[in-house]
């Protein structure tokens, strides 16, 4: 590719900034055998959920249920990772010395936030290929508000703040998903905290706003498809992310050329492990009217 002009470089790709990666801090894990065991599939330890929680008087004639549960707690999840891969399609003709690896990681880099909180919303992955992983519309372990009538965005998270913290066995703090159009709707009943570099609530609860969040319900769910009026929001408890070391799959640029396409383009592609996870002892969904 031939340039007459002058060529300034890319600017810097900027991830939304209030994403998932903002409220959760990803364990970035290296390449070493040691750490790369997880990819196979770990399990995750939570303690949020104990067998019971009672409060006695001073004889122990009184006692009042905190909390109780009639269930053995799960006390570890199973996981499976899933992959994130970017792919580059350029001509093998270009400005000498370009770094094409450096681009398509650079392109990776800035996609993961999206691509993880595509899966942990709508888990495809986990559907496709019947894993145990937890996802946010997943009809098995959510519990849906108000019969699933839609509310008013200021109803719909005043529900989700109030019954959060009602149903933890601990009162946890939740962490509350939704998508931009509902975050605007709210306004001013979310809150930047300058101190942590965060989105909240007026009551401090920590809010992200996904870029790869669809908005859509619990699976099976009367109304579940997202529209421009229909949306769904959530909360959850604890969360943690996994993200393994990236690789270029190319050996070499020429590795690269699209043989089938025959147009002296070249496909480079780099991926990376990743797994994200959240405690389901919240777990809680509202359907939202954005014309309410």
């Amino acid at each position: 590719m031939a340039f007459e002009n002058g060529v300034y470089t890319a600017p810097d790709l900027d991830p939304n900034h209030s994403g998932l990666f903002s409220i959760v801090k990803p364990e970035n894990h290296s390449a070493t055998a040691n750490d790369e065991r997880w990819v196979r599939g770990y399990s995750q330890e939570f303690d949020a959920e104990p067998k019971a929680i009672r409060n006695l008087d001073v004889t122990d004639n009184t006692a009042v249920e905190v909390y109780s549960t009639a269930n053995k707690p799960d006390r570890f999840i199973e996981l499976d990772p899933f992959f994130i891969e970017v792919e580059d399609l350029d001509s093998t003709f270009g400005l000498l010395g370009q770094d094409r690896f450096g681009r398509v990681l650079k392109q990776l880099d800035a996609a993961t936030q999206k691509a993880v909180e595509k899966e942990l919303w709508d888990g495809e992955i986990t559907i496709a290929e019947s894993l145990s992983n937890p996802y946010l519309t997943k009809a098995a372990s959510v519990t849906t508000l108000n019969s699933g009538t839609a509310m008013s965005a200021a109803l719909a998270l005043a529900a989700v703040e109030h019954d959060a913290r009602n149903v933890s066995p601990t009162g946890e703090q939740p962490i509350i998903h939704m998508t931009a159009d509902v975050a605007s709707v709210l306004g001013t009943k979310l809150q930047f905290d300058k101190d942590n570099d965060v989105l909240v609530t007026r009551l401090g609860t920590k809010v992200v706003i996904g870029a790869g969040y669809s908005g859509n319900g619990p699976v099976g769910a009367t109304g579940a498809a997202a529209t421009i009026t229909n949306k769904w929001i959530y909360a959850t408890g604890a969360m943690a992310i996994h993200l393994g070391n990236p690789e270029v799959v190319n050996d070499s640029l020429a590795q690269g050329y699209d043989v089938s396409g025959n147009a002296n383009d070249m496909r480079i592609k780099a991926f990376r492990t990743a797994s994200v996870l959240f405690d389901t002892s919240i777990h809680l969904a509202a359907r939202v009217d954005l014309s309410a």
